[in-house]
């Protein structure tokens, strides 16, 4: 999260849009807001390697659950919007105006959004699609 550049999804609880104890807060060293948005990471579905069989599921929490959401939610926007692929600004700009954004104060957050605490909101890939 100290990299400015790098981009870092909060993860929120299963059915809310609370953000988890575990996720990370900004800002980054450098005051840059962080996270960059939000998405789900509480008891998200996930492929599991068990020793007893092949093919097991299991829920998983962290923002290694939150990430992959937004990465998938990416290429889902570039393949629905082919202009957009490859276009980092782009993309990142279609998310800041369309995510659905909480407000916050905490967290040393400069105005209530976007904040230190979700970022950009959680994203809206149906209203970044209709960007």
């Amino acid at each position: 999260g100290n990299f400015d550049e790098a981009y870092c999804i909060a993860a929120l609880t299963r059915g809310s849009n609370v953000v988890q104890n575990f996720s990370s807060r900004g800002p980054s060293n450098g005051r840059v807001i962080k996270p960059s948005f939000s998405a789900p990471g509480h008891l998200v579905n996930s492929a599991w390697i068990s020793r007893t069989s092949n093919s097991v599921y299991r829920a998983i929490s962290g923002t290694s659950m939150a990430a992959p959401c937004f990465n998938g939610a990416v290429a889902l926007l570039w393949s629905a919007v082919p202009h957009l692929e490859r276009d980092v600004e782009g993309t990142e700009k279609v998310f800041q105006e369309t995510s659905l954004g909480q407000e916050s104060t905490l967290c040393q957050s400069p105005q209530p959004s976007p904040n230190h605490l979700y970022g950009y909101g959680t994203i809206n890939l149906e209203k970044a699609v209709e960007y």
